[in-house]
């Protein structure tokens, strides 16, 4: 199940979140916002870009996917209004958004793909029209978005400000589609980037995890420590390869041809 924030302004008190420990350090030594409120903000974010481009749905698809499935998945463009989008979120904004980055200033965090000019927070948005994807944890939680030049792009870049004024680094994680699936089968299947990761849980029924580009016995082990139970993998590509088959077995997970569980 998605999970829900209460987004009613007047219920919203900057102040409550100062217990939010943060929960991650960005290259910069500086603290970015705790899981829950990253998730908030990039989700309030996505609500100023569209989601009705008709070149991505198109590519979209094309490459598989249907329409009530793009639109569930919260799939979005980058703006062509980069400006009005600033205004929006910026940190002395009236929105919640506004209110968070008010508070993580005077926290000293940083945000992935954000950074300030003097006193007015800016973003790192790339050129208009390419594609953003949501990159969820197991909650279903936002924890980082990747931008796509379109819906065949293998390789996305990470949205992140590393290298800017108070800007972070996004910290590359795994990728969960339909992971409340695997809590039913025990298993899951393993994608390549996170498009195709929800490419696979939504054509198949079976829940995927993405890559991303980590380390074999970083994704291993964060697999391991997800919490979904899962006894054993399957691969959505051919020929994986063989360190990561080597960090999976290591982790105790057995590598499966099919996500029914049948074993190589």
């Amino acid at each position: 199940m998605e999970k829900q924030y209460n987004t009613d302004p007047s219920s919203f008190n900057p102040s409550s979140y100062q217990s939010h420990a943060p929960l991650v350090r960005a290259s910069t030594q500086q603290a970015t916002l705790s899981t829950e409120l990253l998730s908030f903000t990039y989700d309030q974010l996505l609500n100023f870009c569209s989601s009705r481009d008709k070149r991505n749905i198109a590519d979209l698809v094309a490459l598989g996917f249907d329409e009530r499935t793009i639109k569930k998945a919260n799939y979005r463009t980058t703006p062509t209004e980069i400006g009005r989008l600033i205004t929006e979120v910026e940190m002395n904004s009236p929105t919640r958004c506004g209110a968070i980055f008010k508070n993580a200033v005077a926290e000293n965090l940083s945000v992935p793909g954000f950074f300030f000019d003097g006193n007015r927070m800016r973003l790192n948005m790339p050129r208009e029209g390419q594609l953003i994807v949501s990159v969820k944890d197991t909650q279903s939680q936002i924890i980082a978005l990747q931008i796509y030049r379109d819906a065949q792009d293998e390789q996305p870049r990470w949205f992140d400000s590393n290298g800017l004024p108070r800007g972070a680094k996004a910290i590359r994680r795994p990728h969960f589609a339909r992971p409340y699936l695997a809590r039913e089968s025990g298993g899951i299947v393993i994608a390549e980037h996170t498009l195709a990761a929800d490419l696979h849980a939504w054509k198949n029924d079976e829940a995927a995890v993405a890559i991303n580009d980590i380390l074999p016995s970083v994704f291993a082990r964060s697999l391991r420590e997800s919490l979904l139970d899962v006894s054993f993998v399957a691969f959505a590509f051919a020929s994986p390869d063989t360190e990561l088959l080597r960090a999976l077995h290591s982790e105790g997970f057995e590598v499966c041809s099919d996500a029914n569980g049948e074993v190589h």
